[in-house]
Protein backbone atom coordinates (compact mmCIF):
# COMPACT_ATOMS: atom_id res chain seq x y z
CA UNK A 1 0.00 0.00 0.00
CA UNK A 2 3.18 2.08 0.68
CA UNK A 3 5.03 1.21 -2.04
CA UNK A 4 1.87 2.25 -3.86
CA UNK A 5 1.18 5.97 -2.94
CA UNK A 6 4.71 6.61 -3.11
CA UNK A 7 4.97 5.47 -6.80
CA UNK A 8 1.43 7.17 -7.27
CA UNK A 9 3.09 10.61 -6.08
CA UNK A 10 6.74 9.63 -7.80
CA UNK A 11 4.10 9.44 -11.39
CA UNK A 12 2.67 12.99 -10.35
CA UNK A 13 5.89 14.57 -9.37
CA UNK A 14 5.17 15.48 -6.21
CA UNK A 15 7.85 13.51 -4.89
CA UNK A 16 11.21 12.15 -5.99
CA UNK A 17 11.18 8.92 -6.95
CA UNK A 18 12.09 6.12 -4.81
CA UNK A 19 10.67 7.08 -1.65
CA UNK A 20 10.24 4.30 0.85
CA UNK A 21 9.63 3.92 4.29
CA UNK A 22 13.01 4.33 5.69
CA UNK A 23 13.81 7.69 3.75
CA UNK A 24 10.27 9.73 5.21
CA UNK A 25 12.60 10.00 8.76
CA UNK A 26 15.71 11.45 6.70
CA UNK A 27 13.73 13.75 5.09
CA UNK A 28 11.97 14.93 7.80
CA UNK A 29 14.67 15.03 9.83
CA UNK A 30 16.92 17.11 6.88
CA UNK A 31 13.65 19.57 6.68
CA UNK A 32 14.09 20.50 10.49
CA UNK A 33 17.82 20.92 10.31
CA UNK A 34 17.17 23.11 7.22
CA UNK A 35 14.43 25.39 8.79
CA UNK A 36 17.00 26.08 11.39
CA UNK A 37 15.42 24.24 14.43
CA UNK A 38 18.15 23.62 17.19
CA UNK A 39 19.20 20.43 17.99
CA UNK A 40 17.65 19.58 21.14
CA UNK A 41 14.06 20.46 19.29
CA UNK A 42 14.78 18.59 16.34
CA UNK A 43 15.60 15.36 19.31
CA UNK A 44 12.32 16.28 20.36
CA UNK A 45 10.58 16.38 17.62
CA UNK A 46 12.07 12.96 16.09
CA UNK A 47 11.83 11.17 19.41
CA UNK A 48 15.79 10.95 20.01
CA UNK A 49 17.49 11.00 23.13
CA UNK A 50 21.19 10.98 21.86
CA UNK A 51 23.14 13.80 19.71
CA UNK A 52 24.68 10.81 17.53
CA UNK A 53 21.49 10.09 16.09
CA UNK A 54 20.35 13.98 15.05
CA UNK A 55 23.91 14.18 13.79
CA UNK A 56 23.06 11.88 10.83
CA UNK A 57 20.42 14.08 9.37
CA UNK A 58 22.95 17.26 9.75
CA UNK A 59 24.84 15.63 6.67
CA UNK A 60 22.63 16.06 4.61
CA UNK A 61 21.02 19.32 5.17
CA UNK A 62 21.83 22.52 3.33
CA UNK A 63 24.53 23.70 5.50
CA UNK A 64 24.16 27.48 2.88
CA UNK A 65 20.38 27.53 4.70
CA UNK A 66 21.97 27.36 8.03
CA UNK A 67 24.79 29.95 7.45
CA UNK A 68 22.36 32.02 6.05
CA UNK A 69 20.02 32.11 8.64
CA UNK A 70 23.48 32.39 11.09
CA UNK A 71 24.09 35.87 9.19
CA UNK A 72 20.57 37.30 9.74
CA UNK A 73 20.27 36.60 12.90
CA UNK A 74 23.53 38.44 13.58
CA UNK A 75 22.66 40.96 11.62
CA UNK A 76 19.18 41.36 13.80
CA UNK A 77 21.17 41.32 17.18
CA UNK A 78 23.47 44.02 15.70
CA UNK A 79 20.64 46.61 14.50
CA UNK A 80 19.37 45.80 18.19
CA UNK A 81 22.22 46.84 19.60
CA UNK A 82 22.38 49.77 17.53
CA UNK A 83 18.68 50.59 18.09
CA UNK A 84 19.74 51.42 21.78
CA UNK A 85 22.84 53.81 21.38
CA UNK A 86 20.39 56.13 20.06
Amino acid sequence: MIHKLATELATKTKVKPGLNIHGLPHSLGKELYDLGLEREARKAVMAHESDAASKVYERDGDRSKQADMAVRALNRQHLRIGDEGT
